[in-house]
Formats: C-alpha cells, sequence, structure tokens
C-alpha cells in the first residue's frame, strides 16, 4: 500500500469538518484535483441521453495532445460536492479508448461505474504523460 492521505474541509459558518480517507496511490486514486485531470467528456453517441453508464458510448476532448492506443483505459470523474471552494474530483467509473480521432478527440466506452456519467465530467488517462 503507498501513501494514505486524510482530506479534511472545513465547512462555511462553524467547525463542522467533514473527514475522506482515501489511499492516494498513483493508480488508483478515488479523488483527483481539477489540475490533475486531462479531458472532458463531450458528448453521448447515442444521441438525447443524458444519464450515461456502462456501456454507453462517449466522446472525450483531452486538454492537450496525448499518447494512447485503442483499447487504453482511462477513469471517469465527477467534480466532489464537499465544500463550497473544493476543487477535487471523485472517481465515478472506467472507461476504455475504442477509436482515436486525432491526439486530442477519442471515443470511448463506459465499462464501469457507480454514479451516472455526464457530459462535462473529467477524465484522467493513467500511464500518460501531462
Amino acid at each position: 500500500m503507498k501513501t494514505r492521505w486524510m482530506v479534511l474541509f472545513l465547512l462555511s459558518w462553524g467547525m463542522n469538518l467533514v473527514c475522506f480517507s482515501s489511499l492516494m496511490s498513483q493508480e488508483k486514486k478515488e479523488f483527483r484535483e481539477a489540475t490533475e485531470l486531462q479531458g472532458t467528456i463531450v458528448s453521448a453517441v447515442q444521441q438525447g441521453k443524458l444519464a450515461l453508464s456502462s456501456g454507453d458510448k462517449i466522446s472525450v476532448l483531452l486538454e492537450k495532445s496525448q499518447t494512447m492506443k485503442i483499447g487504453d483505459p482511462f477513469e471517469l470523474y465527477q467534480e466532489s460536492l464537499i465544500g463550497p471552494n473544493a476543487s477535487l474530483y471523485q472517481k465515478i467509473g472506467e472507461a476504455t479508448i475504442l477509436q482515436i480521432i486525432n491526439d486530442r478527440l477519442v471515443f470511448g466506452i463506459i465499462d464501469s461505474s457507480v454514479n451516472e456519467v455526464a457530459v462535462g465530467d473529467k477524465v484522467y488517462l493513467p500511464g500518460t504523460n501531462r
């Protein structure tokens, strides 16, 4: 096991603390800062579908060009609702690259999710250079 971090957030108006503990290894982080995320889900391949989950196909626009190949995994993240100024995103699922359009646009399929996935959710590609 790698490092265990305890993340504390002071909520507004008082001394209420919410504690979240998670393994923060490089490969399996449950939370990531906004600066670590590499792209955004820009559409569902199936027109008109808003709530996405396992088996749904998505298109992802990366912030900058990445070296990747078909079959590479990536992780799905949603903004965490921990506190008013939180810049943390919580992992909600995993997907796989199905097609590479160019070095910034890919199509993928959602392999698993613990919450509904939506257009605007963020992605992280493990093992790629930022």
